[in-house]
This record gives C-alpha cells, structure tokens and sequence, in this order.
C-alpha cells in the first residue's frame, strides 16, 4: 500500500544506528577493558573546601546551606539572615555532605548519554508499526476484495481489527485502489460505492423461471423480489455478473503507491537518520501515508 522500501530501510538503519550509539556510549565510558586490581576502598570526602550545615527554621522547615571552612563561623550569622533569629543550626557529617552533592549535581552525565541509545529505537517502531498496519490492510483487502463488500463485523473478525484499524485499512485501500469504500454501521455493511453505477440483469426467476427483466444495482443493496412466487431473486448469476465488475473496476483502478512512491528519498531518509532518529521515523512515516 506503501513504497515497499520503506519498511527494510527503517529495520536496516534502525539496527545500524542502535549498534552505533551503543559502541559510542561504551567507548565513552571506557568499559573496553576493567582495571587490573580494583582501588583500595577510600571513604568518600566532600569535594569542596566548603562546610555544609542543616538549618531548622521556627516553622520547622529544613535547608542546607554551605560557609566556607576558613570561617564556619559564618553558618550561624547566615541561618539567621536567611531565615530568621529562630532558626538552628546543624552541621553534616562528611557522608551527608557527598550525599547532598550528589543530589545537587543530579544524574551522572553518562546515564543521560546512555539515554541516546533510545533514539535509533524509533525506526524500529516505526518499522513494526508499518509493518503491522500494513498487514491489517491485507488481511481486510483480502476478505472484502472478491465483491469489495461485505459485513463490518465479519470483515473485523477475519482481519483481526477493531474499529479504528477497519476504518485505517479502508481508507489505505481507498487510496492505493482508488475505491470508494464506505463502511454504514446503522447496517453493518461495507461497499463500494461505484458498484451502484453498475447494472446487473437477471432475465428469469431463480426459483419459478418466470420472465422478469429485472434491473439490479450491482452493489446488491436492493434486491426486487420475483412477482410471480415472491422470492427474492438472488441467484449465482447475479453474483457472477457482480464478480465480472468487481474485477473490471480492480483491474482498471491505478496503483498509486507505484506512481508515488518516488516521494521517499533514501537520501534523505539516511540523511535525517545521521542528523535526528526520530525525525527520519517521521519521514518515513509521512511517506508512507
């Protein structure tokens, strides 16, 4: 329904750029080869020349603040200019010093780094979620392509799709086939809405063999009934009749993917995959439509 270039470029260069960030991410944090001997464990000191002090204000609310070690003195004057002749003073240990310097710092660079890897991932969703829309369509294409009709709850059950993915999966066939199919849920019912420029014949009464002449819409919406016995008049050859427009109006109906599918440039789709990942997901997504 799609340029069918699409998908393996997005698995291709999903999997060449995950490799990528990953040796990247690997070689920055220097994991080719662990030391020989593991440090002597050291306990770790504060990385300043700074003193670090909890202060308690009369509302019993907590704030740390830092003075320098020259002058520790300092902690109390400035409790109190910051918040109020009420507040205490309490000095941190050296392990609560590093533990709030690290919660000051935030996360290590590195894990944001790693994070990278989480970009080239996205053509790789891209390529699944193609993939699977692209296989829901086939599924629908192949239960309603012999008389582009059918039931909506018959349709969703063969193809395995709930409502929104029918109605994706008609409109994908609408474009590539150039159809007009329609789904009416008051009826349950989908078709094709050129069948009724069509005209199917039927001459005689399946059922008693009389004459009748009758004129029937090839989408098989309204189906007179015999004046004769009363029955109505379906019959293999009115299905045979339809099955001869159906073929005509597929076999007629241009392919549009193969006219447009020029419209995805594996140029610029490898040129946005070395910029930004996820905009080259984008790209292909939008080509795809």
């Amino acid at each position: 329904m799609y340029d069918n270039r699409i998908v393996p470029a997005l698995a291709v260069m999903g999997v060449l750029m995950t490799g990528l960030y990953a040796a990247a991410w690997w070689q920055l944090i220097g994991g080719a080869a662990p030391p020989a001997e593991p440090p002597p464990a050291v306990e770790e000191e504060p990385s300043t020349d700074q003193l670090y002090y909890r202060v308690t204000t009369a509302d019993g609310e907590r704030h740390v603040i830092q003075v320098s070690r020259i002058d520790a003195a300092q902690a109390v004057l400035t409790a109190t200019e910051r918040f109020g002749a009420g507040a205490t003073v309490e000095r941190l240990d050296d392990a609560q010093a590093v533990e709030h310097e690290r919660a000051e710092a935030g996360p290590d660079p590195l894990v944001w780094t790693g994070l990278l890897i989480l970009l080239p991932l996205t053509l790789l969703l891209a390529a699944a979620r193609l993939s699977g829309r692209d296989a829901a369509t086939q599924r629908v294409w192949q239960a309603i392509g012999p008389t582009l009709g059918g039931k909506g709850e018959a349709v969703k059950a063969a193809a395995r799709v709930d409502d929104r993915g029918l109605q994706s999966a008609l409109g994908a066939i609408n474009r590539y086939h150039e159809a007009e199919l329609r789904w009416d849920r008051e009826i349950d019912r989908i078709m094709d809405l050129r069948l009724a420029h069509f005209t199917l014949t039927l001459k005689y009464c399946p059922r008693c063999n009389t004459q009748v002449h009758a004129r029937v819409s090839a989408d098989l919406s309204q189906i007179p009934s015999c004046l004769s016995c009363m029955a109505p008049l379906e019959s293999k050859e009115l299905d045979e009749q339809q099955a001869q427009v159906v073929k005509r109006l597929v076999g007629e109906a241009p392919r549009r993917a193969d006219s447009e599918g020029v419209r995805f440039s594996p140029g610029a789709f490898i040129f946005w995959s070395l910029i930004f990942p996820p905009l080259a997901a984008a790209y292909a997504l939008r080509s795809a439509r």
